[in-house]
């Protein structure tokens, strides 16, 4: 389900840049550049970062919320957020 948006989002927060890599999120050393962690796979390359924590949607649009830090999942929902407009319906 993971759409080629043909861009990616980036952010820099404390001393890293986390940002996308082929449908997968990763952080940045950000004075050397070196890879820390990666996470998930088929991720849609939208991100917002809060107090340490990264949260963002699967490629199926379901939430996560990801340690900046470690790359570790601290939660992900089951739920999809995605709504059909046409049908005025969500999908699950």
């Amino acid at each position: 389900m993971y759409e080629d948006f043909g861009w990616t989002h980036a952010i820099a927060e404390e001393g890293q840049i986390f940002t996308f890599d082929a449908g997968k999120l990763i952080a940045l050393d950000a004075k050397t550049g070196k890879r820390l962690w990666t996470y998930g796979k088929s991720l849609t390359p939208h991100l917002v970062y809060r107090q340490g924590d990264l949260y963002g949607l699967s490629g199926s649009h379901k939430p996560h919320d990801v340690n900046a830090k470690t790359g570790k999942a601290k939660w992900r929902l089951g739920t999809s957020t995605w709504i059909d407009t046409r049908l005025r319906t969500e999908v699950t």
